[in-house]
């Protein structure tokens, strides 16, 4: 299952690709602007995937034999039917955010393509002209096994070190403390940036990384958790001391954030694998619950909805999960027993169910017979 700003699509058993929400820009593999409905439709043509990853308006789709596939308003260019990315290269997995992919390659190393205007395809090169079409090789990692995109910023476990992440450092994102100005600072966009990968200082080693739009939180070994970023809504939990940060131009906002990593307090629970999404994140513990924190104000925790969560709060409705998928400002998941739902903002009808908002988790498809 994967969620993009407004729209999510989820696979079967067999390989095959539902979607539901927006389609203003062909994320559903639908004509740009066509009438879906509200339930989810079957995306009309082949492959078959094994994952989804969803940007904010496309969607992807990797094969058994390592091939990407992309629609909507893809990272390189507009296409309503599943076109081939990267036709030279096979993939493991592949990951995406807002505008850029990244893809870990059969010999574990990473290649990114799309926006690169603030250096997040980590192949050094940044500013107007640093957009690719293509994938192009990330700089310096090998024996990568994870990634997690942000806006504009991407990192990766694996490798000698790390974490490592790269590109812009908004709101702390890359975990690397106070940088000095960076070389997108002479960028109209003002960003601080670093557009090769930079190791994210971190005891104990990562299991498991997220990235929402501009946080990132990490699972240790023993169900710990660690996160660095954006705090303004309180998507990375609780922490000590939180930092504040100027945004980039234009907007120069400060907001609350962390600059370095954090232990956040995890109220008991011993988590399993994390998500996140816009300005929340969940995690799942090893009985299947999910717990949920960041940004509530369109129930998009599992809540009623409204204000933000500082810590773990139980999803409400007693489900146990397989995994969840978390958008701008909805979630959706599926159950043990193969079923899907989503709750939160449904005005884009991202939910799949007709709700313009819901609070509780509501079903989209039945589990599987």
């Amino acid at each position: 299952m994967a969620a993009g700003a407004r729209h999510t699509c989820a696979l079967d058993d067999e390989g095959r690709t539902y979607c539901w929400g927006f389609n203003g820009e062909g994320q559903l593999g639908l004509a740009p602007g066509a009438d879906v409905g509200f339930q989810p439709g079957r995306l009309p043509t082949e492959p078959r995937f094994v994952s989804l990853a969803a940007g904010s308006s496309y969607t992807c789709g990797l094969t058994g034999p390592g091939e990407v596939f992309c629609w909507g308003t893809a990272p390189r260019g507009i296409a309503v039917a599943p076109e081939r990315i990267g036709p030279e290269r096979i993939f493991t997995s592949v990951e995406s955010r807002f505008g850029h992919l990244c893809g870990i390659t059969a010999d574990r190393r990473v290649a990114c393509l799309g926006r690169g205007e603030a250096g997040q395809l980590g192949n050094g090169a940044h500013g107007e002209d640093a957009s690719s079409s293509v994938p192009v090789p990330v700089e310096g990692l090998t024996d990568v096994r994870q990634l997690a995109l942000g806006v504009t910023f991407s990192c990766a476990l694996g490798g000698p070190e790390g974490p490592w992440c790269w590109g812009a450092h908004d709101a702390g994102a890359l975990g690397l403390g106070g940088l000095d100005p960076g070389p997108c600072e002479a960028m109209a966009t003002g960003f601080t940036c670093v557009p090769v990968p930079a190791a994210v200082d971190i005891e104990p080693t990562l299991s498991h990384l997220v990235a929402g739009y501009y946080h990132v939180c990490g699972l240790t070994g023993d169900g710990g958790l660690l996160c660095w970023g954006d705090q303004e809504e309180r998507q990375l939990g609780e922490v000590e001391s939180p930092d504040r940060c100027v945004w980039a131009p234009p907007s120069n906002a400060e907001r609350a954030c962390s600059r370095i990593p954090r232990t956040v307090d995890t109220r008991g629970n011993h988590f399993v694998s994390l998500r996140a999404g816009g300005f929340h994140t969940c995690g799942l513990t090893d009985s299947g619950e999910a717990f949920c924190w960041g940004s509530n104000v369109f129930g998009q925790l599992g809540l009623v909805p409204g204000g933000s969560s500082l810590g773990p709060s139980a999803v409400e409705g007693g489900l146990r999960w397989r995994d969840l998928a978390l958008g701008q400002v909805h979630t959706c998941g599926i159950t043990v027993e193969g079923g899907a739902y989503c709750w939160g903002d449904g005005s884009w009808r991202q939910l799949g169910s007709g709700d313009e908002q819901a609070s509780r988790p509501v079903q989209v498809l039945p589990p599987v017979e």
